[in-house]
């Protein structure tokens, strides 16, 4: 709760973003979203590069599946799972 006060300005900010707001209500155009996307995908990709490279360099059994929860708060063990 306490964490949740100190960023709730941060938050609305988000909220407000006209990206954000354009992707809620409908009005982004396509444009933005398909290189919003195409952007998201190329991180994602180095990200999990450099997530292998890390587990790669890491002693046997120090590098644990991180744990998820779905939106609803169910635990679905190992992230990556369905």
């Amino acid at each position: 709760e306490e964490l949740w006060l100190a960023v709730r300005p941060i938050y609305r900010e988000i909220l407000a973003h006209p990206f954000v707001t354009g992707l809620v209500d409908g009005t982004l155009p396509k444009e933005r979203f398909r290189f919003y996307t195409v952007q998201d995908a190329l991180y994602l990709r180095d990200f999990a590069r450099a997530l292998n490279a890390v587990a790669a360099k890491s002693p046997p059994g120090r590098l644990e599946p991180l744990p998820f929860r779905t939106r609803q708060g169910h635990s679905g063990g190992r992230a990556g799972t369905p």
